[in-house]
């Protein structure tokens, strides 16, 4: 036998079941890019799935002086959670302490909460549906303190929220 054949394929054996064992949330993790004018810390992720059940988390925080963002992107079990059934566009709360609201940007459905006083809330932007399939959906999830409303949207729509539900919809 060819010893260059041999070689080739106990590296072959040795390396092929890598890419089968690649984490989940790895393909995720560049998609929460820098924010300019923001520092941030590296993105981390981790996947939990187990006996058929699909539980990944991928999250980075960003600061600006005393403004704050935690942004996080969810894929599986815990989008139920978070994305209940009555998150349909048109849905709005509007009060003199707090906003809630659901509006479609660019094909994406985005539900959003906003206190006024602390100008501080949360913006999901769904990028699979959870009510679909069990295990199957999957959410971007900004946390906000010290900005208003329309800057964390703009900020929000920093990411490319295109580029996440194609990452997702590649998941196994």
């Amino acid at each position: 036998m060819n010893k260059g054949f041999l070689l080739l394929a106990i590296l072959a054996f040795i390396i092929a079941p890598l890419g089968l064992y690649a984490a989940g949330h790895d393909s995720l993790v560049p998609l929460l890019v820098d924010l300019p004018g923001w520092s941030a810390e590296k993105a981390e992720g981790m996947d939990m799935s187990s006996g058929g059940m699909r539980a990944i988390t991928v999250a980075r925080s960003y600061e600006n002086g005393e403004q704050r963002i935690g942004a996080t992107i969810l894929v599986g079990t815990q989008v139920g959670s978070v994305w209940t059934p009555g998150y349909t566009e048109g849905f709005k709360v509007d009060t003199s302490e707090a906003l809630m609201e659901v509006k479609n940007f660019d094909g994406f459905l985005v539900f959003y909460s906003y206190e006024k006083e602390s100008s501080s809330g949360g913006i999901m932007v769904q990028l699979q549906d959870p009510q679909k399939k069990a295990d199957s959906g999957a959410v971007l999830v900004l946390e906000f303190e010290g900005l208003k409303l329309e800057d964390a949207l703009k900020v929000a729509r920093t990411f490319n929220w295109s580029k996440m539900k194609a990452e997702v919809a590649k998941l196994k």
